[in-house]
């Protein structure tokens, strides 16, 4: 069974829990920016409560670029011989649904392989085939970095990210620790993608270890995805040489 059968049988019984999928993603690089939660309202679907924080101007609400090279995508049971390769880059919105569960909304989705977005595409919006330039600096073998490029065009240019290595290490944040805010920003299980057709959700459950990443910054940013979002300040940048990754079969929400 393909990962793509596994998505779409995933979705026809979801109860049955018929399959897994598994990949390991390498130099996974997130990017983190805090953004008053009325500038982040439009973006997400309003069933869904943004996941918020507090600070001296008011709540504020988190969105994130998430990128990485999904190696040996495969059916959980199978080889990594038979798996598939390709990059992909998420832009997506911190939600807390209302059984408390971790989650983000997914308000745009960059892929270089056409199969993951044709089988993606009947049920969640904001799948897109996207042309990738994508440069990590270090050695992931030792685990050095020292920063990096991403650069994703469909049409135009849709997202654009240049991140550097924290020599002094990770930079205080305005909500605590930089490890102390990292497993809330990272641990996000449940995958929400606006349906296809309607007005439903389509849910899209993962796992994973918790992150040890590596801190770095901002040094620019562009999201086509979010226009009118100040991008210049990121709360938090994580990278991470490589993590193993399982998801579970997506179902209606």
């Amino acid at each position: 069974m393909s990962v793509l059968t596994a998505i779409k049988r995933g979705l026809e019984k979801p109860e049955k829990g018929l399959a897994t999928a598994t990949a390991t993603l390498r130099d996974l690089l997130i990017v983190t920016w805090a953004v008053p939660e009325e500038k982040l309202r439009p973006f997400v679907p309003e069933s869904l409560p943004l996941d918020r924080l507090p600070t001296a101007e008011g709540l504020c609400g988190f969105v994130q670029l998430t990128c990485a090279l999904h190696e040996a995508t495969r059916w959980s049971p199978l080889p990594e011989s038979l798996g598939d390769s390709y990059h992909r880059a998420d832009v997506r919105v911190l939600v807390r649904p209302e059984d408390g569960a971790p989650g983000a909304f997914v308000v745009a989705s960059y892929i270089s392989a056409p199969g993951i977005v044709g089988a993606l595409y009947p049920v969640a919006k904001g799948a897109d085939e996207g042309r990738f330039k994508f440069h990590i600096a270090g050695n992931p073998a030792t685990g050095s970095f020292q920063g990096g490029t991403v650069h994703v065009s469909t049409d135009g240019v849709q997202a654009e990210v240049v991140v550097k290595s924290a020599p002094d290490g990770p930079p205080s944040t305005p909500f605590g620790s930089w490890e102390s805010l990292t497993p809330y920003l990272t641990s996000r299980p449940s995958q929400l993608w606006a349906a296809r057709v309607g007005t439903g959700l389509t849910l899209f459950p993962t796992r994973h270890e918790p992150l040890a990443a590596q801190p770095g910054v901002l040094v620019r940013a562009t999201l086509a995805a979010l226009p009118g979002i100040d991008l210049s300040e990121a709360v938090a940048v994580h990278y991470q040489p490589a993590l193993a990754a399982t998801a579970y079969p997506p179902r209606k929400a």
